[in-house]
């Protein structure tokens, strides 16, 4: 018998280091109540070698640290900013990789509409990685593809959230050279059950199979954060954040994982090289610099990312502004979001009513106030 022992559930992140770092195949990540990945470790088969232990990075302590530079950012191609959540600095940063031979991972839909993530090695492809995927994605086998491709001197960029670069370093270990890590700011992971259940509800009312989804598509503006659910006929459901019952139950923290109410991997503690995010606040800051077609926030979190932005900066426009900038911002940088006291009750009652009609009832009375002070933390530069 062994005394393996990993994170207990309300710290685990789901990112799937020790399953994938396991040399007896003995870890599995099960989909849990409320539809989140978890590790059963099947002990019979398990040797108790401790891999996964040193593998997880929620049993290491990780040091805040401070980005060295950061800037409001844009690319200069106005089709690839169109397609992209904000400045379409991933896909700049993704085309050089790609120049120089490598590949590139990310959260991508599959055939079923699940968030995974996989990777994609042409320019053509980078669509697929494009755009806020609001759910938890599931990493797979990537990490153990990521660490055959760093071996053979491929270059790679993985990007993913905090906790998921998190997992990637612990489990390879080793530094490359040849890896370049860019993490988002985070304001949680949804459970996947809760967007499975809520595509089925939008299938249902409409009589329509969905045949693609957007999280936050562009077309009405930056800041709408329009959800759209493209069906196979052609025609689409679209609600912004003040009337999809999906993105106001993500904004107001009602289901996301339960480590995310108390993140150890943002505030710079991913080890990234790069982090990303929508420049909030911009209008303010820069007001010649903005528009409403998105703005990248990019801060710069060691040397070798500065050394890929050196070689982007003709791509792309940019401006050099201060940390103190971004956080007003971008507060999730550096704080964990609040659990919504709605929580247990929402996930006592997932699977007893309709995923909308329990959203709604949750988050009422108080939604009109509390959505206001949402939009105007997301959308305003909040001056102290």
């Amino acid at each position: 018998m062994n005394n393996i022992k990993l994170a207990d559930q309300g710290a685990c992140t789901g990112c799937g280091a020790c399953s994938g770092i396991c040399p007896q195949r003995c870890i599995s990540l099960t989909e849990d109540i409320e539809g989140f990945l978890y590790p059963v470790i099947d002990l019979e088969t398990c040797i108790g070698c401790g891999m996964c232990e040193r593998a997880c990075p929620v049993l290491k302590s990780y040091p805040c640290a401070l980005c060295s530079d950061v800037y409001a950012a844009k690319c200069k191609s106005e089709q690839i900013r169109e397609e992209s959540s904000s400045g379409g600095l991933f896909t700049v940063l993704s085309e050089w990789i790609i120049s120089q031979g490598g590949v590139i991972y990310g959260a991508g839909f599959d055939d079923e509409l699940r968030i995974v993530h996989k990777s994609v090695s042409s320019a053509n492809e980078l669509a697929e990685l494009r755009g806020s995927k609001y759910v938890q994605s599931r990493t797979e086998n990537t990490f153990c593809e990521v660490k055959k491709l760093l071996k053979k001197g491929t270059k790679v960029l993985y990007s993913g959230t905090p906790c998921q670069i998190q997992g990637l370093k612990g489990f390879l270990k080793d530094e490359y050279d040849n890896l370049i890590c860019i993490d988002v700011v985070c304001h949680g992971t949804a459970s996947p059950k809760v967007y499975k259940k809520y595509l089925e509800f939008l299938s249902v009312t409409f009589g329509k199979k969905i045949k693609k989804i957007y999280f936050r598509r562009k077309d009405e503006g930056w800041k709408k954060f329009s959800f759209v659910a493209e069906f196979e006929d052609g025609t689409e459901y679209r609600g912004n954040l003040l009337k999809d019952p999906y993105l106001r139950g993500f904004i107001l923290n009602l289901y996301l994982r339960p480590c995310c109410y108390h993140c150890k991997a943002n505030n710079f503690r991913s080890k990234s090289d790069i982090t990303l995010a929508d420049f909030w606040g911009i209008e303010d800051i820069a007001p010649s610099f903005y528009d409403e077609k998105g703005i990248s926030l990019i801060m710069i979190n060691s040397n070798n990312g500065k050394r890929i932005f050196d070689e982007i900066k003709s791509s792309i426009q940019y401006r050099s502004v201060s940390l103190q900038d971004a956080l007003a911002g971008n507060p999730a940088i550096k704080i964990s979001p609040a659990l919504n006291k709605k929580r247990k009750r929402f996930f006592n009652q997932l699977d007893k009513m309709p995923v909308a009609e329990l959203i709604e009832s949750c988050l009422a009375p108080d939604l009109k106030n509390r959505i206001n002070v949402i939009l105007y933390r997301f959308l305003h530069y909040r001056k102290k």
